[in-house]
């Protein structure tokens, strides 16, 4: 059974990730903006563009979170498929994943997935009314 409250922590709990945000995390030896401002102006490539300006500094810095919130809207809706897939379908751990070699061309290759439902588990979750499709469309 799908139970709202776990949908919502594994939501939160990706988001609040970015809390945690460094945006100098990458730079040794930088942790604040005025260092960062400092990193700039001493680059060749970019403190003779100007680009120490406090708004090429603040345009990166919050490039940057952007970034990390996109990533980790992606973890956050990976993460609530699995959960819906493994819900709905009783998949455990070992049908989460799946991979097969395949050849293409001349050379073996290995394609993956986040989850492999097996026919039957299919068969009977689109006949079952209290479905995930049910559910999302109620």
């Amino acid at each position: 059974m799908i139970d709202e409250d776990e949908l919502l922590t594994i939501a939160i709990t990706n988001i609040r990730k970015v809390l945690n945000f460094d945006p100098y995390k990458s730079y040794s030896d930088i942790s604040n903006r005025d260092e960062f401002k400092q990193l700039i102006s001493n680059d060749p490539a970019f403190g003779l563009l100007g680009l120490d300006d406090d708004r090429y500094i603040i345009a990166r810095v919050g490039g940057n979170l952007i970034t990390s919130l996109h990533r980790k809207l992606g973890d956050m809706y990976e993460g609530l498929f699995v959960y819906l897939l493994t819900k709905s379908f009783s998949l455990d751990e070992n049908e989460l994943n799946f991979s097969v070699e395949v050849k293409i061309g001349e050379r073996n290759q290995i394609r993956s997935t986040d989850g492999l439902i097996p026919n039957n588990k299919f068969n009977d979750w689109t006949l079952d009314k209290k479905s995930l499709l049910a559910y999302i469309l109620r």
